[in-house]
């Protein structure tokens, strides 16, 4: 009844307070394991690029010629299915003695050791191979972006625009669409600053991206102006989007492709890991979380590059609130201020000229004690 309904009313508004309190902040990633991320990922997009344009004319090749890639029956009317899905209105004549094996096939294209490394061995394990290399871009975007999930997932082919910046000459900047403020399916564009880094990851991607659309389309056919980034594994599907010209795919935030490339870049946890996450977050009982225990792989998620990237520019002092505030499109300062919380306890990420971590007597901590003296001295005036 109406007069009684201010009781359940007060337990609902005790129990949201209570949920509110046991809330956690997302975890931080711990200096250690996110120089190794980024290194790794780094090295391993290094490794790739070399491959990049062979496994292009592999990929184009493979979808037009059913003698490559082939030593049985069995695989040569399996590639007939593949190459009628593009070329419907092609005809093959069965000649066992122009098939090529999957090793001399690999060879003639100069990508073996590529292959193996991965352990692929069947044209349907090509996706994976570039599925693994996606999310490493992925996770580096977000690494020198501090973007959301959301604001990755949607970004264009090309989102690479660079804008001067008085002093500091030209700089790399991100083009991708909000999803807070969606309006006809994130129709509002804004930019992200970036780095070098963030712009070779996204250079990676996008041949990456030409890899999944021939797989779907001629080899003749021209790439579309209006794509993605990220397409989707299956381009000749129905878009059922529609801001794009090609379906975007889902593929690359799953727990078991990022659990693989956690694995593949070494990501375990040791005992410093721990210590530094007790020294910013002394309030917060990691040994109850078996996620967080010494040996395990670190559990990694989008969000965590969100919040490390904060509270390793607030900690660094070079950053200012209202400039985070810009970058993460953020509506008030207080959620800024949030997502950099006890920053100052937060090991600092950055090194000198030598490669040596920049000790307190630095310049940068110099001026911080100047700005603090001179926020003391305004106060007592």
């Amino acid at each position: 009844p109406e007069d009684a309904q201010h009781y359940p009313q007060m337990l609902l508004q005790r129990l949201k307070k209570e949920k509110l309190v046991e809330k956690k902040q997302t975890p931080l990633i711990p200096t250690r394991l996110f120089a190794i991320l980024i290194t790794g990922a780094l090295e391993k997009l290094n490794a790739l690029e070399s491959h990049l344009p062979k496994l292009e004319a592999f990929v184009k090749a493979l979808y037009a010629d059913p003698n490559l890639f082939c030593s049985t029956y069995g695989e040569w009317c399996n590639n007939i299915a593949r190459i009628k899905r593009l070329y419907p209105d092609s005809e093959f004549t069965l000649d066992k003695s122009m098939w090529v094996s999957k090793f001399e096939t690999l060879r003639r294209y100069g990508i073996c050791a590529l292959f193996a490394e991965h352990g692929i061995d069947t044209v349907q394990k090509i996706p994976t191979l570039i599925n693994y290399y996606q999310v490493l871009c992925v996770m580096l975007i977000h690494a020198f972006s501090g973007m959301r999930r959301s604001e990755v997932h949607v970004m264009p082919y090309d989102p690479i625009i660079h804008q001067a910046a008085k002093g500091f000459g030209d700089l790399p900047v991100f083009v991708s669409h909000l999803k807070k403020f969606e309006q006809a399916n994130y129709s509002r564009a804004l930019t992200w600053a970036t780095s070098q880094e963030g712009v070779y990851a996204v250079q990676i991607a996008q041949q990456l991206a030409r890899l999944d659309w021939f797989r779907n389309r001629p080899a003749n056919e021209a790439f579309p102006d209006n794509a993605p980034l990220w397409i989707s594994p299956r381009s000749d599907r129905q878009n059922p989007q529609g801001h794009y010209a090609l379906p975007i795919s889902h593929n690359l935030w799953g727990t078991d492709e990022w659990t693989n490339a956690v694995q593949s870049l070494g990501l375990v946890i040791e005992q410093d890991d721990i210590d530094e996450l007790v020294t910013f977050d002394a309030f917060r009982n990691w040994d109850d979380d078996p996620r967080f225990s010494v040996g395990n792989l670190w559990p990694l998620t989008s969000h965590q590059f969100r919040r490390s990237v904060a509270v390793y520019a607030s900690r660094s002092g070079m950053v200012s609130l209202p400039t985070l505030k810009t970058q993460y499109k953020h509506l008030s300062a207080t959620m800024t201020a949030y997502y950099g919380e006890n920053s100052s306890y937060a090991q600092s990420f950055l090194i000198d000229e030598e490669g040596n971590p920049i000790e307190s007597a630095s310049i940068l901590s110099a001026f911080r004690d100047e700005k603090q003296f001179n926020a003391s001295l305004l106060l007592h005036e």
